[in-house]
């Protein structure tokens, strides 16, 4: 077997429909438990498979996979348990929020348990409405998440302000994150799906309203997880459902190349009844360019060329294009690391970034406690760093902006952040962060 068809027969093992037989798929597990383990994990299908390991009778005494789905059971409930939690949050703070991705999906599944995440992702229609419930959830013990900052750009069509909201919560040993997104959802470098969420206290979306994210979290990373491929085939499976207010959201926002490609994998690698091979026959959306996303395995060079291309598709104009390109491969050509540099070179934009909030500038928030961390400074002068200039941001009353020494902080709910786009985090923030500032 190729490297390629061995980790398809592995995957089948976690497949709802698979072509390949189950009996062939434990033969590749069993080929290399260890390998095997890996692929589910990363196509977070861990805990289906190792069921159907177990169903076999064929799973090897201390067998990896049944050990890591045991652990993977128990952080699981944590989970369940932590949503019981948000959803006193979100009664204390009074906003109407949605369990998406996920915590929608798993309603599709006999057993909802078997269907893995890793977090629990939430959706609220405003900033606002969502620095209401991060404030209730920092009292009850949350931090920010220290892998994502938290982060915000605003919709040039709408005017909304949107992004996302890492936290996490400590349990001994373990953490436990929750990613709060609001206003809608962003696609890509530049792309926005603007969501509103109506509908009291903590609700989870169906499949089809969860659909839109569930693409659009696939072709950010650009790439067809076997969990991406379980969820399609099983919506497939449903009849009576109203598909168009879906597609048309994934059409309106760009997907439409990126769904086709999910369809045309789901189609290639399911044993669907006849029905739902019919059906998805007829929910590709016609004249959209084509994609190629990798099937299960990563591929950093791909995603960061499907991302650029995206991105030039996106704009108004050629010229236009060139510039989103440019930028998308700026930002996406290698991992960002948050970086003390030694010197200041932000020009008047990059310096102060929350007033020039936009689609394509994704505005990353430091908690100051992160600066302090990253190399020592000493506070400056006073007269050095003058009187911080606050104001207000437009379309939040929770979001404003701090203006010291020509470099913008934010301030939500009271906390400051650093702002930095490219993860750069230069002496002058460093020095405001070591001063009065930084400690009030």
């Amino acid at each position: 077997m190729t490297p390629d068809s061995e980790t398809r027969a592995i995957l089948a093992l976690a497949h709802v429909a698979p072509r390949i037989p189950r009996a062939d798929a434990v033969d590749a597990v069993l080929r290399d438990e260890k390998r095997a383990l890996s692929v589910l994990r990363a196509n977070q299908v861990l805990s289906y498979g190792a069921a159907q390991l177990a169903e076999s009778g064929r799973a090897p005494t201390g067998s990896v996979i049944l050990s890591a789905a045991a652990a993977k059971r128990k952080e699981r409930a944590q989970l369940d348990e932590l949503w019981s939690q948000i959803g006193e949050a979100v009664a204390e703070a009074g906003v109407p929020v949605a369990g998406i991705k996920g915590r929608a999906a798993m309603s599709l599944y006999e057993e909802p348990a078997l269907r893995d995440m890793s977090d629990v992702d939430l959706l609220v229609g405003s900033v606002d409405d969502a620095m209401a419930l991060v404030e209730v959830l920092r009292a009850r013990g949350f931090e920010w998440w220290e892998n994502e900052l938290p982060w915000v750009k605003r919709d040039r069509s709408t005017g909304r302000i949107y992004g996302q909201a890492p936290l996490d919560l400590v349990r001994g040993t373990e953490r436990l994150g929750v990613d709060l997104h609001f206003s809608g959802y962003s696609v890509r470098h530049c792309r926005f799906l603007p969501l509103d969420v109506t509908e009291p206290g903590l609700n989870r979306w169906t499949p089809l309203e969860n659909l839109p994210l569930l693409v659009g979290n696939a072709a950010g990373d650009f790439l067809i997880r076997q969990k991406d491929v379980n969820d399609i085939a099983l919506m497939l499976e449903q009849p009576g459902w109203e598909w168009g207010s879906a597609l048309h959201r994934i059409r309106h926002v760009g997907l439409g190349p990126f769904w086709n490609a999910l369809l045309e994998a789901t189609a290639h690698t399911s044993r669907l009844s006849g029905e739902a091979a019919r059906r998805a026959g007829t929910l590709a959306l016609p004249g959209v360019p084509r994609e190629s996303p990798p099937f299960a395995v990563p591929s950093a060079r791909r995603r960061v060329r499907g991302t650029v291309i995206d991105a030039y598709r996106s704009a108004d104009g050629p010229l236009a294009g060139m510039k989103l390109a440019a930028a998308s491969y700026r930002y996406y050509r290698r991992p960002l690391r948050l970086t003390a540099e030694r010197s200041c070179t932000h020009d008047a934009e990059a310096a102060a970034p929350v007033r020039h909030l936009r689609n394509d500038v994704c505005v990353r928030l430091v908690p100051l406690d992160m600066v302090h961390g990253l190399a020592p400074a000493s506070p400056p002068p006073p007269e050095e760093t003058g009187k911080p200039e606050s104001s207000s941001v437009q379309g939040s009353t929770r979001l404003r902006e701090l203006v010291v020494s020509g470099h913008s902080f934010a301030q939500l709910n009271g906390e400051l952040f650093a702002t930095t786009v490219h993860y750069d985090i230069c002496p002058v923030q460093r020095d405001v962060a070591a001063g009065d500032l930084g400690r009030d």
